[in-house]
């Protein structure tokens, strides 16, 4: 004759990954003409039991917008004028443009 035993045992439930909600970005260089990159992090919270769902990304990167830069160029200072005068006060000028990095001119407020 035959005799059934038992003994115990568990089967595992599955559980999906559970991971917490994204850090704030990480600070961008304030760096003109040069790729930055900012990223963010996350972390588990529940690894996956049995056959549940693997769990996501826990980091992520982008590229921060970059900002050009400006050059302010500047002339040499013209001759003292005098008005109506041949000596005293007078006025000097010169002349001042803004040039993105990249050679195009650019309004001189960018430049201040």
């Amino acid at each position: 004759k035959e005799m059934l035993t038992e003994r115990s045992c568990s089967l595992p439930c599955h559980k999906n990954c559970e991971v917490s909600q994204w850090t704030a970005w990480s600070p961008c260089s304030l760096k003109c003409d040069s790729v930055q990159v900012r990223s963010r992090r996350r972390k588990v919270i529940q690894q996956p039991v049995g056959h549940g769902a693997r769990c996501p990304p826990l980091k992520q990167r982008e590229v921060c917008n970059s900002q050009p830069c400006y050059l302010l160029e500047k002339s040499e200072w013209s001759e003292c004028h005098l008005h109506s005068a041949d000596c005293g006060y007078g006025v000097k000028t010169r002349n001042k443009t803004c040039r993105r990095s990249d050679g195009q001119l650019v309004s001189p407020v960018l430049c201040v």
